[in-house]
């Protein structure tokens, strides 16, 4: 990560504290992340605004990506 950040792994501590401290706050990141495009699907797709009219036009399709056809296929 601190590579990537093109920074030393003493700067990424310094700013999170430690690896328990550093996974919390990307965790975070990435919910936030989430939560805000589901809001903006159910802005601009859902009719009135209707959560459950945006969930199920986005299980609609879900099922028709293919990484969701792969990961439900039965192993056995």
């Amino acid at each position: 990560m601190a590579k990537a950040a093109r920074c030393s792994k003493e700067s990424i501590y310094k700013w999170f504290g430690n690896r328990e401290q550093l996974l919390t706050a990307m965790v975070s990141y990435q919910t936030d992340r989430a939560e805000r495009a589901v809001r903006s699907f159910i802005y601009l797709h859902a009719p009135d605004n209707n959560p459950l009219e945006a969930v199920d036009l986005v299980g609609s399709v879900a099922r028709h990506q293919p990484a969701y056809s792969e990961s439900n296929r039965n192993p056995m």
